[in-house]
């Protein structure tokens, strides 16, 4: 920490030193923990079925909307009963888990590139309320958005 704060007051070339011997030491070091990962990152298998694609697409196209279970039946062309049981069977989750689970993970993309107040992310993520926000957030990543925002920077 000190000789990244010490950056600050070093000439450009010596600048560059101390930050390429600063990563050379993080490269050889062996006890760290991710502050990040990679976020939502399921790309579905088309063998199962090009429907699993299109549902995905169609969560990544309107997640900040409201989403029923009817909309992305119609748009698969299937009754909300079928849609339901295919979903779970295919990706071992019910629907709104993985909506849930693919709101929160575009929350904390907003929360690590933006300084946006929690409130304004919960309702760009495409959660209703704030409260339900954070009980997904806290079921999903086992802390509140203010201290994952806070363990990111």
């Amino acid at each position: 920490k000190e000789k990244l704060v010490s950056l600050f007051d070093l000439p450009p070339f010596e600048k560059l030193i101390v930050l390429l011997n600063i990563l050379q030491e993080l490269s050889h070091e062996k006890d760290y923990h991710l502050l990040c990962e990679e976020g939502f990152s399921y790309e579905p298998n088309t063998d199962h079925d090009e429907r699993i694609l299109a549902i995905h697409k169609y969560v990544q196209k309107n997640y900040r909307n409201k989403i029923s279970l009817a909309d992305v039946a119609a748009h698969v062309n299937m009754s909300d009963k079928y849609l339901s049981r295919f979903f779970s069977k295919i990706m071992k989750k019910p629907f709104f888990e993985y909506l849930h689970e693919f709101r929160i993970s575009q929350a904390c993309k907003m929360l690590r590139e933006t300084n946006k107040q929690i409130s304004e992310i919960c309702y760009a993520s495409g959660f209703e309320t704030i409260p339900f926000f954070y009980r997904q957030f806290k079921k999903f990543k086992q802390c509140s958005p203010k201290d994952y925002r806070s363990k990111y920077k």
